[in-house]
């Protein structure tokens, strides 16, 4: 899944993105280590497996998203 961020139109939005990109990363590397220990448990509690991994996939296309945004700002503000 990939969310689509409305462009960034200056260097004050960008680093804004940049300020978000770096929450989500921290938010991601969360969940992340909360899988990994759910799935070394001996009694894996399958529910919440689903659920962590379905919030990371959100989070993961919101990430996404931001990264694109920071990219084509950065291409386009290069261009000119």
């Amino acid at each position: 899944m990939k969310t689509t961020q409305p462009p960034i139109t200056n260097d004050e939005e960008l680093s804004g993105y940049r300020i978000a990109a770096d929450q989500l990363r921290q938010m991601i590397e969360r969940h992340e280590s909360d899988l990994m220990a759910e799935r070394q448990k001996n009694t894996v509690d399958m529910q919440l497996l689903d659920q962590i991994r379905y919030q990371l996939h959100h989070l993961y296309g919101y990430y996404q998203g931001i990264q694109d945004a920071i990219a084509t700002y950065q291409h386009h503000h290069h261009s000119t």
